[in-house]
């Protein structure tokens, strides 16, 4: 048994590692069948509504589905023949702009004189001779007349190199223009099929990732589709007020390009900022290009972007950017502008398909950890510095009490489980206490009202406040959970007194008795404890009838309902598994017995006697 289990330990990393790479080759091999598939769906997703609103105005499916993709080519074809036309005048025009920039890097020669910059490109050019065979020193003197060589060459090999990429890119466009008609006009059939397909996990699960998945990409591409265009239109009106040569050329390209995430757009602004450069006189017009585009991606990035989406495609930033280079570097330039919503699909999959749940955890932009697990795992790393600013961060969002049930409760927690599983030895249990306490003191002090600080009391009323016995169960984490419990009760009616865990039952008993107090607390983080807690409430009860008694199970989670009526029975009088819950229960408490201690001040006050002045 022993050794079947170490095999599978080995053997499941090689198991993955061997899926992933067959399923990677097989995407690079079967790139001509999957782009148009690819393609096509993602296109289904962008023209859905559309022909779903040409069918509700009365058009059949059919001619619905005509009219768009018909609509669609036109669209696509005119923009195309408008970029082919301006990149063959750029080529064109090109060799008459030789003069100027051989005078602009004559120029920029100039201007760098005998500095580091010649000195650079003279080394650069010496290695250079030296790498080829040529003799530096008779470089300039002896130079051959060189030898016309005449290769003859056969113009299949040529025909063949500009035919294959050309009957490629036709055979795509057409798979993709047929798969996209039968999708549109099947699209209802093919969503039930995919739903069929993983009917294993649960028809509930499965449509809602269905109807997420085509909800959140249908409105992405969309959108996006907007804005890049807007984005590409209005930089080509810029370029063309500013005199930049082949305006449209440059707009098509930044917005074809601002599907790839952040780099996108700047990778389109460089170059008609070279050719700027390269062929006016000045830095004027270059600088003007600049600032064109900067001025536009802030606009967007910021202002429409945020406005036009609403609400995050569920990707992270880190995750687009890979993908991005990944299905570049498996499909190129067209998995560049297809690396987005691939990638989000594959994330809302993960959310709701639980094999794939690691698609979410590796591409969603939700935390990979919750708050209180990150925090823990600070203080479990001896850095109590990122610890405090996760906290810090929380309040910015949560009230302060929050943060004791939400973060601070949650970590002891998962810090006595760590010691019961034995994965953590005593002395990094009682430093993680002891950062959590540092924590108490230097932050959350800080952020306690005025109004509610022991220093605001009066000295005549200190002896008056309603006392309450702080009792922890089993050891310091109990402790611990009193002291932040004490921090959450008004001190201005309440003196709380927390107990030292090493105090045996009888000791409690006898400070209870000393104390006369009303009121105890009784603290029992999970897991276990709950035997002594309810040997306690017994011990109590019989001993002080009177005695209101409250259990704090704090952070307890399951069998939440059967701990309270056993600990009820046993004796308690309120049962609670959060902080917040027993100030809520002890406030009207103190409030009541705080009210039946002033008449007592009254007597007492008549009793004294008078003062002569």
């Amino acid at each position: 048994m022993p050794v079947t289990s170490s095999a599978n330990s080995w053997q499941r990393p090689l198991f993955i590692a061997g899926s992933l790479v067959l399923v990677v080759a097989a995407l690079y091999l079967a790139k001509v069948v999957l782009l148009p598939v690819v393609l096509a769906i993602l296109l289904t997703l962008v023209l859905s509504p559309v022909v779903g609103t040409l069918q509700r105005l009365g058009l059949g499916r059919i001619p619905s589905v005509i009219a768009v993709v018909v609509l669609a080519i036109c669209l696509l074809g005119g923009v195309g023949l408008g970029v082919a036309v301006q990149l063959k005048n750029l080529a064109s025009d090109l060799p008459q702009h030789k003069h100027e920039i051989e005078a602009k890097i004559e120029r920029i020669r100039q201007a760098g004189g005998s500095s580091w910059i010649v000195d650079a490109y003279d080394t650069v050019m010496d290695i250079s001779r030296k790498i080829h065979g040529i003799d530096t020193a008779a470089a300039g003197t002896s130079v051959k007349e060189p030898i016309p060589v005449i290769i003859e060459t056969s113009p299949f090999p040529i025909v063949q190199s500009v035919a294959g990429p050309v009957i490629e890119v036709l055979l795509t466009t057409g798979m993709t223009l047929v798969l996209l008609i039968f999708m549109l006009v099947q699209r209802e059939d093919l969503r039930n099929r995919l739903i069929r397909l993983w009917e294993g996990t649960g028809i509930t699960s499965m449509t809602k990732a269905v109807d997420d998945a085509i909800h959140r990409i249908s409105r992405y591409l969309l959108v996006q589709l907007a804005i890049n265009t807007a984005f590409g239109t209005a930089l080509a009106i810029g370029l063309s007020i500013l005199g930049v040569s082949y305006p449209i050329l440059w707009g098509f390209l930044a917005g074809t390009l601002r599907y790839i995430p952040y780099i996108g757009t700047w990778i389109g602004a460089l170059l008609p900022i070279v050719l700027s450069i390269a062929t006016q006189p000045g830095w004027t017009q270059p600088l003007l290009v600049l600032g064109l585009y900067l001025v536009l991606e802030l606009i967007t990035f910021n202002l429409v972007e945020p406005l036009l989406f609403g609400q995050s495609i569920g990707v992270s930033a880190t995750a687009l950017l890979i993908a991005a280079a990944f299905w570049a570097w498996l499909w190129g330039p067209v998995g560049l502008v297809i690396a987005t919503p691939l990638t989000a699909c594959l994330a809302v999959l993960g959310r709701y398909v639980r094999n794939l749940e690691f698609f979410s955890i590796l591409l969603g932009d939700e935390p990979a950890l919750e708050p209180h697990v990150t925090f823990y795992q600070r203080l479990l790393a001896k850095d109590p510095d990122e610890a405090n600013e996760i906290v810090e961060e929380f309040i910015q969002t949560h009230s302060v009490d929050d943060v004791y049930d939400e973060i601070l409760v949650p970590a002891l927690v998962l810090a006595r489980e760590n010691r019961e599983r034995e994965e953590s030895t005593a002395e990094e249990q009682h430093s993680i206490l002891g950062m959590i306490r540092t924590l108490l003191d230097e932050v959350l002090t800080k952020q306690t009202p005025p109004s509610e600080e022991p220093a605001a009391i009066p000295n005549r009323a200190e002896n008056n406040r309603v006392l309450v016995v702080g009792c922890p169960v089993r050891d310091e984490t109990d402790e611990l959970a009193l002291s932040m419990f004490s921090q959450l009760v008004d001190a201005r009616k309440c003196r709380f007194e927390v107990l030292s865990h090493q105090q045996l039952t009888a000791e409690v008993i006898s400070r209870v008795e000393q104390e006369q107090s009303k009121v105890i607390s009784v603290a029992c983080v999970p897991p276990g404890g709950l035997a002594r807690t309810r040997y306690l409430c017994k011990r109590l009860r019989t001993q002080f009838p009177d005695l209101k008694i409250l259990v704090g199970c704090w952070g307890l989670e399951t069998n939440v309902e059967q701990t309270r009526e056993r600990l009820q029975a046993a004796g308690a009088d309120k049962v609670s598994t959060r902080l917040l819950e027993m100030r809520r229960q002890i406030t009207p408490l103190i409030q009541v017995l705080s009210h039946m201690q002033q008449p007592e001040e009254r007597q007492a006050d008549a009793a004294a006697p008078a003062t002569t002045l």
